[in-house]
């Protein structure tokens, strides 16, 4: 079995960077977002500030979300722009910030978002790194939030098994898995028994920063 992303990421990446390549799981990416057509793109209940760290062990995130207006320039408009922001527990610790921007939906009592990585540290995102990734969402019963990420492995897995379309490239230092699939073919997936084969990396808890 291949190392790990975060294995790989560790042996070469800052932490903030390495921290980016966990929220955005970096691979896989879709290159269209999971949506459900009639359904808003903005989950209510996400809005505002929520702190913990990406990992265990890992130094703790802010992740601020906020509605964007729907009058801005977007191919799917009406989402979310989540703002992230490290928090290291050392002074001399890394530091850094990113933008993504979000769209939430919901399908078979579960809720999904999908994230595009938009500014890292005040740089354009750009090539690879752009396209969505995709997260399950959990709020739990004590109040916090649990995100979800694809599994890698799993989704080369369903990709080669022609359950979704996609594209793997292992040329690359991080191999890159890439799905194609429509919203609509994400969805009636979505809707099967596979679907909960496929969100299992743990990213959190995180808890309201501001009650």
């Amino acid at each position: 079995m291949r190392a790990t992303l975060s294995q790989l990421a560790r042996r070469a990446l800052p932490l903030f960077t390495l921290g980016l390549f966990v929220l955005s799981g970096c691979l896989p990416t879709s290159e269209n977002p999971i949506l459900v057509p009639g359904q808003p793109a903005v989950d209510e209940r996400l809005l505002g500030m929520w702190f913990g760290p990406l990992e265990e062990d890992e130094d703790p995130v802010y992740l601020h979300f906020l509605p964007v207006d729907s009058g801005r320039d977007e191919t799917h408009p009406g989402g979310m722009d989540i703002l992230m922001v490290l928090q290291p527990d050392e002074p001399d610790g890394d530091t850094g910030w990113a933008v993504f921007y979000a769209l939430s939906a919901q399908i078979a009592g579960q809720s999904y978002l999908s994230i595009e990585f938009r500014i890292d540290s005040g740089e354009d995102v750009v090539d690879s790194m752009r396209g969505y990734h995709l997260f399950r969402t959990q709020l739990n019963d004590d109040g916090t939030l649990t995100l979800l990420a694809a599994d890698e492995d799993r989704v080369e897995e369903i990709i080669e098994s022609g359950s979704l379309k996609g594209d793997l490239d292992e040329a690359t230092f991080l191999p890159e898995i890439r799905i194609t699939a429509s919203s609509a073919e994400w969805a009636a997936f979505l809707g099967s028994e596979q679907a909960d084969t496929l969100f299992t990396k743990v990213m959190g808890p995180f808890r309201r920063a501001i009650p």
